[in-house]
């Protein structure tokens, strides 16, 4: 869910901030790669608890991208930051459940003038690119995140496989 952005309509398709739209314009329009904007997920299909049946849970990320075969490639989820704060526990917990049930993790992307920071949440193992930063309180803390001019890369080439 996006909160205090505008909606933006370019060429008949909504898209829930400018953030979204910029990464959208430079990265996915014109790679020339078959891509999905908004497209739902099931996560969940009416699991039954006592004599009821629970509602069935969706994701929708932001855009998919699809490699020559027509499978996952990509799965975009665009933030105006890559932080813990700008990413909810709620969205954690969708990222977490589409990558168990899909097989492909959430990239959660913050685009930035020339290239995008991405993260992959909620790996045992760090193997994202390291990068330190001081924060507000004047402590160093350290990010993992990777930095990328295209998505022209493999997403397993990062989380091996």
């Amino acid at each position: 869910m996006k909160y205090s952005n505008r909606k933006v309509i370019y060429k008949g398709e909504k898209y829930d901030s400018e953030k979204e739209l910029q990464f959208f314009q430079q990265y996915i329009e014109h790679s020339g790669k078959k891509y999905d904007v908004h497209r739902r997920y099931q996560l969940f299909n009416k699991p039954p608890v006592g004599g009821r049946n629970m509602r069935s849970r969706f994701y929708t990320p932001d855009f998919v991208v699809f490699d020559e075969c027509g499978n996952l490639a990509h799965v975009y989820d665009v933030k105006t930051s890559i932080s813990k704060y700008a990413v909810t526990e709620g969205a954690r917990w969708r990222f977490y459940v589409f990558a168990i049930k899909y097989g492909i993790p959430v990239e959660v992307v913050a685009p930035r003038a020339h290239d995008f920071k991405m993260k992959i949440f909620d790996l045992t193992t760090q193997v994202q690119s390291k990068h330190s930063r001081t924060g507000r309180n004047g402590k160093k803390t350290n990010e993992y995140y990777d930095v990328f001019s295209s998505i022209d890369y493999d997403v397993h080439d990062i989380i091996g496989e």
